[in-house]
C-alpha cells in the first residue's frame, strides 16, 4: 500500500481522480504539417494553373489515397467546383481563392499541436481532423488530487507522527505528503496534483 492510499484508509486525505482527454499529432498529422494538407496542395495547383486543373494534373503531385481526400474536402469546403467531361476538371471558387490567403482551421490546429503536444482541445473544433486516420492521437490522462480532510488538517496542526504499518515509529506518510511542497501550511488550502498518462 503506498503512502497516499494508507492516508486515505485512515481518512486523513481523500483522493479524487479526474479524466481528461489530450491530443497530439499522429503519423499522418506530422506528414501534413511538413508537406501540407492534400486539399491545400490541390488547391494551390489549381490556382497555379490559372484556376483550372484536371484529375490527371492532381495525380502528378498526389497519390491515389490523397487525391480522394483532397477531392472530398475541396467539394465539402466549396474551394472548387467539379466538372466531369472527358476528364474530371476542377475549377477554383471564390472561397478557394480566399482560402489560399490564410491558414485553415485544420492547419492552425496542426501547428498548435506541433508546438504544444498533449493538450486539451474542443472536440468540435478538431472533428474534421479526427475523422482522418492517424492525423491526431487521442489519449486519456488521469489526474489525482490528494486533499487533506479535516482529520488530516488536525493531525498536521498537532504535529502528531503517524506510524506507517510497514515502518514502525516512522512519520513516513506525512514526510511524503509534506515533501510535495516547501510549505506544509500550503496543504491546508490546496491539493496535491499527480498526473499519470
Amino acid at each position: 500500500m503506498n503512502a497516499s492510499a494508507w492516508l486515505q484508509s485512515k481518512m486523513l486525505v481523500k483522493i479524487e481522480d479526474h479524466i481528461n482527454i489530450v491530443y497530439s499529432l499522429g503519423k499522418e498529422g506530422i506528414q501534413f504539417l511538413e508537406k501540407g494538407l492534400p486539399e491545400k496542395i490541390a488547391l494551390k495547383l489549381i490556382s497555379d494553373k490559372g484556376g483550372q486543373a484536371t484529375l490527371k494534373d492532381l495525380s502528378k503531385i498526389l497519390d491515389t489515397q490523397n487525391i480522394s481526400v483532397a477531392v472530398g474536402w475541396l467539394r465539402k469546403k466549396d474551394w472548387a467546383t467539379i466538372i466531369k467531361e472527358k476528364d474530371t476538371i476542377f475549377q477554383i471558387t471564390e472561397n478557394g481563392k480566399e482560402a489560399l490567403k490564410v491558414d485553415s482551421d485544420e492547419e492552425r490546429i496542426l501547428y498548435q499541436l506541433n508546438t504544444t503536444p498533449n493538450i486539451e482541445l474542443d472536440k468540435n473544433k478538431i472533428k474534421s481532423l479526427l475523422s482522418r486516420k492517424n492525423v491526431i492521437k487521442e489519449k486519456e490522462v488521469i489526474t489525482s488530487s490528494i486533499i487533506l480532510t479535516e482529520n488530516g488538517k488536525e493531525v498536521l496542526r498537532r504535529s502528531i507522527e503517524v506510524n506507517h504499518p510497514l515502518h514502525h515509529s516512522s512519520p513516513f506518510p506525512w514526510k511524503w505528503l509534506r515533501n510535495r511542497t516547501k510549505e506544509p501550511r500550503f496543504l491546508y488550502q490546496k491539493s496535491i496534483i499527480i498526473t499519470r498518462y
